[in-house]
């Protein structure tokens, strides 16, 4: 199994990553990652920056609702690419 390293801020890229065997398919990455992959997933999937993404995730905790629950779920089900 190949090891996986995180993403720190010293190796986040800017531009978002695009995969062609998983395009349009929704995963979770094993290369844009900090928890578990799911918002780098999310980002690869729909071509969007996954810090921005991040940083929207977080701020949404600001906002009473089911965050962390959503993103456990997403966690379990969302396949790894």
């Amino acid at each position: 199994m190949k090891e996986r390293t995180p993403v720190t801020m010293s190796t986040i890229a800017y531009a978002p990553v695009h995969s062609s065997a998983h395009a349009g398919i929704l995963h979770r990455s094993r290369r844009d990652f900090l928890v578990a992959g799911v918002l780098g997933g999310i980002a690869e999937t729909y071509g969007w920056n996954s810090n921005l993404l991040r940083m929207a995730f977080i701020l949404s905790f600001l906002i009473p609702g089911p965050q962390a629950i959503l993103y456990f779920f997403a966690w379990y089900f969302m396949p790894e690419a």
